[in-house]
């Protein structure tokens, strides 16, 4: 293919330049004109069906919101009418939080934002009207006693409120199929239904409701584009640069036929994805709103416009970057404990490039490279871009994904196919659909517009076996959390400890499980999103939301876990400190945990170096890691995801934590393996920090131990490289060789730093000097010193491998 970049480069695009100086100089403000509009809304529309009410909204939102065209921009569209990085408010999700932390959002410690007096004033004159009506009160009201009890807790096993005010998201639409039928077509075909309903049937009454409104939810979309298309025409008529003049006359025609029209061209379709991206978060308030396979289902429009002469190589870039950065411009409005969980905006928008077709042939492209070329222009943390593995992949395009990785830090991610397909294919999904998965959020699997979003709720491995080490009791408050295991002073066997941990760990699944059951019903009841079910596969056709059941699967709902590798290494000490070795006894373990090791220092050190650590490559601690991990497997299939579909799955665990370690580490004490009370627990299913200390292949052989197939919702593996370990072509090719052998091996995922503490310190002192560096924190990247200090303490304390 004489056509692709034989190496991937910096290219110096002014535009690109000029709209990255913007972004980093963009403000955080809480915008509320989103949530005045949906205030009036729901006023006007008191006693109508929920749907309706839900797809009137947005409609008052899309046909009153002020539209924006930005310098420089050759893709268009805002959620607000304030800087593009600011937040809109979601008033109908929850306003407690809200209300509670108005005057400390410019101060608490992660993603901050700029309240002005105007918008607090906005706020405070609706917060009485949601009093008792927001999802957040009805998930309250629908969840049995016991499960809200444990969620409410100060130091929780169990976290689910960022599901239960917040949108659904985790989710990739038919963006193929949607962009070549737009939504004129999508409204007709929904109008057509609508006729052919028998309304003597009951339940085609709820149907016929829905399919109305998919109608006004198309119509309000694509009035939504004809706005800016009469904005771009406004403006051109101002315009004296005749080039500037050109590109918005361009947009105007452009927004002027989609998204109402199938694409035409790559620039079209481009545009088209981000109205689907950017009118579903103002409708949902959801994160991970993926695009999916960009580079499948755009390559058809770049090749033809290439071939007859319409678009060169480098306004292609142009446009992707202008897409890029409007990924990385949207943010959501967390509580602060939510933000501490998900930090620094993280929306998850997944992007995954190569992979197999339908058919099994490598599905690499020129536009495939384009879009590493983009990442390696752009350098942001949004798309979060997948780059997927099989056995026939380029080597030359696996080479220049890494030196992307190298350049550019933390993106792209690693996805094996050859793990992902054989795990769906052996659940029911047949293998022409499970050819075309996707990373969805941190790298959550999903069959792009065929998979209803998923379900979260948080697990913390770590507190379930403190819980078991103590009886059921919190080490931080001694308030009874869990089922009476045993007195931990009287066990005298690893097998007494794993049985305790066993029947804590099934406790706390079924809480887990009733939360995201919860969580299903209400969604349905109160917060149905017909425009985004419009956008997949089976809604129309079967008359149902997206909540409701409406898509063909819904299998990827998830029991997020934290802390393994900390309990793998605490396992692993215990057998052979206290009951192989008899160094130290059980009762003067438990002593030295209540103290948090005050005066137990000896102890401590005995744990922390004479003891083996998950990541060296040691059956002793591995094969005990790999039982805590089926614990919670085994546990997790015991439930089944309640909206239906073609198939009927478990609850499927994922261990990816976001920077929920760092949260949930706040709240479990002292543990066997020597760590603190209060410190960070291990990010996804990577080895504690700093505890991996044989190198990246003995790490890698560790975590292969456990099957990764099982957990198709998701493991994330982070590893933190120096700089001068992957310089030069021989290195780049032998860490290339490094990812293909632990995929050859088992492993599903990988993603990495190339950085070092000494420059992630230097960013904390002088922040002003590092705005742009970027970093991966676990299943997503963000810009380091928009972190907070405890995140960021995490990233340095983390293994740094100085050779491939």
């Amino acid at each position: 293919m004489a056509t692709v970049l034989d190496t991937v480069t910096q290219r110096k695009s002014a535009r690109t330049g000029r709209l990255k100086k913007r972004f980093y100089s963009d403000k955080f403000y809480v915008d509320t004109v989103r949530a005045l509009l949906v205030t009036e809304s729901y006023r006007e529309t008191e006693g109508e069906p929920i749907v309706i009410r839900r797809a009137r909204a947005l409609e008052k939102i899309l046909d009153n919101i002020d539209v924006r065209i930005h310098a420089d921009e050759l893709i268009v569209g805002c959620q607000n009418a304030s800087s593009p990085r600011s937040a809109n408010v979601f008033p109908e999700m929850a306003t407690y939080w809200i209300e509670r932390e108005l005057d400390d959002f410019e101060t608490r410690p992660q993603d901050k934002f700029i309240v002005t007096k105007k918008a607090k004033e906005d706020l405070l004159s609706i917060f009485p009207y949601w009093k008792g009506k927001t999802l957040h009160d009805h998930m309250l009201s629908n969840m049995p006693e016991d499960t809200r009890e444990q969620l409410l807790r100060d130091h929780p096993a169990v976290f689910g409120w960022c599901a239960y005010q917040n949108g659904v998201g985790h989710i990739s639409q038919d963006h193929e199929g949607v962009i070549k039928k737009g939504l004129a077509r999508i409204r007709d075909e929904a109008g057509e239904h609508l006729r052919k309903l028998d309304l003597t049937v009951a339940e085609n009454i709820e149907k016929a409701l829905f399919l109305r409104a998919v109608v006004i939810t198309s119509n309000a979309a694509i009035r939504f584009g004809r706005r800016y298309a009469g904005e771009a025409r406004r403006l051109a008529d101002l315009e004296p640069d005749p080039v500037r003049k050109r590109e918005l006359m361009r947009i105007a025609y452009n927004c002027g036929r989609v998204p109402e029209h199938p694409a035409a061209t790559f620039h079209e379709a481009v545009q088209f994805c981000w109205f689907l991206e950017l009118i579903t978060q103002i409708e949902t308030n959801g994160v991970s709103i993926s695009p999916g396979r960009f580079d499948q289902y755009m390559y058809p429009y770049f090749r033809r416009d290439r071939d007859e002469g319409r678009l060169t190589r480098d306004e292609a870039l142009d446009i992707i970057e202008c897409f890029w950065i409007k990924l990385s411009e949207m943010v959501i409005l967390y509580d602060k404990i939510t933000a501490s969980f998900i930090a620094n905006f993280s929306m998850g928008e997944h992007i995954n490039l190569g992979g197999l077709t339908a058919g099994g042939e490598d599905a690499t492209n020129e536009l495939s490279y384009l879009c590493l070329q983009a990442q390696m222009d752009t350098g942001l943390m949004q798309p979060n871009l997948s780059v997927r593995v099989h056995r026939n992949s380029p080597q030359r395009f696996l080479a220049e994904a890494a030196r992307v990785v190298r350049e550019k830090n933390a993106i792209p991610q690693f996805l094996n196919d050859e793990l992902f397909i054989p795990s769906m294919t052996e659940r029911g999904i047949p293998v022409e659909e499970a050819r075309n998965y996707c990373g969805v959020g941190c790298d959550e699997m999903c069959i792009a517009g065929k998979t209803g979003g998923d379900l979260f709720a948080y697990i913390s491995m770590a507190k379930v076996f403190e819980l078991a080490l103590n009886n059921g009791r919190c080490r931080l408050c001694g308030k009874q959390m869990g089922p009476e295991t045993g007195d931990p002073a009287r066990f005298t066997s690893i097998e007494q400890i794993q049985d305790a941990f066993e029947k804590q760990m099934a406790f706390f699944n079924r809480h887990a499980a009733i939360c995201m059951n919860t969580e299903a019903l209400v969604h349905r009841k109160v917060m149905p999103v017909p425009f985004l079910s419009s956008t997949l596969k089976g809604c129309i056709e079967r008359g149902t939301d997206m909540t409701g059941g409406g898509t063909d699967y819904y299998w990827t709902s998830l029991i997020a876990i934290a802390g393994m590798s900390n309990v793998g290494d605490a396992l692993a000490a215990i057998r052979k400190l206290v009951f192989n070795e008899k160094k130290i006894g059980m009762a003067e373990l438990m002593k030295a945990l209540d103290k948090d090791f005050d005066g137990y220092e000896h102890i401590r050190q005995m744990l922390i170096h004479r003891a083996p650590k998950f990541g060296n490559d040691l059956d002793e601690v591995d094969l005990l890691t790999k039982q805590a991990v089926d614990t919670a497997y085994r546990e997790s299939q015991k439930y089944r995801d309640p909206r239906g579909g073609k198939l009927i799955s478990s609850i499927w665990p994922a261990y990816l934590t976001v920077t929920a370690h760092v949260q949930f580490g706040l709240s479990v004490g002292a543990t066997p393996d020597g760590r603190h009370a209060r410190k960070a627990l291990n990010d996804g299913i990577s080895p504690v920090q700093g505890m991996d200390l044989s190198g990246p292949t003995a790490a890698m052989n560790s975590l292969v131990k456990i099957d990764q197939s099982v957990s198709t919702g998701g493991m994330i593996y982070n590893m933190k490289f120096s700089p001068a370990s992957l310089a030069g072509e021989e290195n780049l090719e032998r860490f290339v060789n490094l990812i293909r052998t632990y995929f050859d091996k088992g492993g599903g995922q990988v993603q990495f730093n190339v950085t070092s503490a000494e420059t992630l310190k230097n960013a904390q002192e002088k922040p002003d000097h590092y705005k742009n560096l970027m970093v991966r924190v676990v299943g997503y990247a963000a810009l380091f010193v928009e972190l907070s200090t405890a995140v960021q303490d995490d990233l340095i304390e983390r293994t740094q491998y100085t050779a491939v």
